[in-house]
């Protein structure tokens, strides 16, 4: 919602966000380059790989929930932000349950959900999913590789099983919050704009993606 008097606000409060980031953010990449980098150094012999996808993640989440796990979070680690928890609070409000926006001459307020595209949108998707996370780091510990890129996740276990169970550890946290999987199929996966294959030797061979249109 580039059009938005919220949005240069949103922005800033991305920057002012950053030290929770760093406290809170355990499993993702930032981009495929930053995965084929890991995926260089890892052996998948024996191992299996599967995908998570959250269906309907933006439009999903409970904004209001999200500020308030960020805040209980400032406060419980005692992060240093340039302004008050609650000033803080009261500008992520004004940025999600009271953004407005005009489409086709029309103007709109979004009360809830994250809008695709905003820059606030990402930061808030990462916080919460990372939340999630913390309650199962036990079984995200038992994976070989687990790591997410806001809401698709690439997890290698040493079986099917152990991704299964992983899944439905996490469907168990949020009512609103449904992950699907997707098994590879003949040694290979999609992930990430990347088609990932085992080769016999148990090295991954990457290729781009694209989807059928």
């Amino acid at each position: 919602m580039t059009n938005s008097p919220q949005h240069k606000m949103a922005k800033w409060l991305i920057k002012v966000l950053e030290p929770v980031l760093k406290s809170m953010i355990k499993y993702t990449v930032k981009d495929s380059f930053e995965l084929v980098d890991i995926l260089n150094k890892i052996n998948i012999e024996e191992k299996h790989m599967a995908s998570f996808d959250v269906q309907s993640m933006f439009t999903n989440v409970a904004v209001r929930e999200v500020i308030q796990i960020i805040c209980d979070h400032v406060e419980k680690k005692n992060i240093q932000l340039y302004l008050p928890v609650s000033v803080l609070e009261r500008l992520l409000l004004l940025c999600t349950t009271d953004a407005s926006f005009s489409f086709q001459g029309n103007a709109y307020r979004q009360i809830d959900g994250v809008a695709m595209g905003s820059p606030r949108g990402t930061v808030l998707l990462d916080l919460f999913m990372a939340h999630l996370e913390e309650k199962v780091t036990n079984i995200l510990g038992r994976a070989i590789l687990y790591k997410r890129y806001v809401d698709d996740t690439l997890v290698i276990t040493e079986s099917l099983e152990e991704a299964t169970k992983i899944v439905d550890q996490l469907n168990r946290i949020h009512p609103n919050i449904y992950f699907t999987m997707e098994y590879e199929s003949n040694n290979t996966l999609n992930f990430l704009g990347i088609t990932m294959t085992r080769r016999e030797n148990g090295t991954i061979a990457r290729s781009v993606y694209r989807k059928e249109t």
